[in-house]
């Protein structure tokens, strides 16, 4: 087994949810927040061999550079096998238990307050503010009319904030997220508001973020 460009670019990714992994046998890999306050769930167009429990997505990929592109990995009981041919590596699995892992299913969520689509371009911009102004707060937030996006710090009545109008609802809402957690694969997102938790799908990626 191989692992693709695109499977690697999904696996950085979800380091940056949690810096452990359990990839499960398939082409569904999935991982959860140690705070257990950010899911993901990513599809990829290859299927993993067998269970890997991996401690260190980092370290994983930093071993796998060292090999030629030709490597085959070869998944054993507790350990991973990797050889190009002139190169042979051990990576050793962790526990299950050692880490946080998502349950076998994903959020059911009902009665969603708004439903619209946000571009990558607002995700870009939002990310580029936050670390601007210092901001701690990404607010969807909708009047009846339109849908903003607003990047600031909701604790502090005199802080600065950049604002974006992302789209149209008919529906009032407000939902505070950790603007940290923007941390999506590239692409435009439908975004589904509930009321304790919002819902970003697109062709590639979900994500569950529970609201402030």
């Amino acid at each position: 087994m191989q692992l693709s460009g695109d499977t690697i670019k999904i696996l950085k990714n979800a380091s940056l949810i949690n810096p452990s992994i359990f990839l499960k046998e398939g082409s569904i890999v999935r991982t959860m927040s140690p705070q257990k306050n950010f899911l993901a769930e990513f599809e990829i167009e290859q299927s993993i061999d067998g269970e890997m429990c991996i401690y260190d997505i980092s370290s994983f990929l930093n071993m796998l550079s060292l090999f030629d592109e030709n490597y085959e990995i070869e998944i054993e009981d507790k350990k991973a096998v990797i050889n190009d041919g002139s190169n042979k590596g051990t990576f050793f699995f962790a526990h299950p238990d050692s880490i946080i892992s998502p349950p076998d299913k994903n959020l059911k969520l009902e009665n969603p307050l708004a439903e619209f689509t946000v571009s990558e371009k607002v995700f870009s911009k939002a990310k580029k503010a936050a670390g601007t102004l210092n901001a701690e707060d990404f607010i969807l937030s909708g009047d009846g009319e339109n849908v903003t996006a607003k990047v600031t710090n909701r604790k502090n009545n005199t802080a600065n904030q950049f604002n974006q109008t992302v789209g149209e609802s008919d529906k009032e809402f407000e939902a505070v997220l950790d603007v940290s957690k923007l941390t999506f694969l590239p692409g435009d997102y439908k975004v589904t508001v509930y009321e304790q938790a919002v819902y970003f799908e697109s062709e590639v990626a979900k994500y569950w973020i529970t609201c402030k």
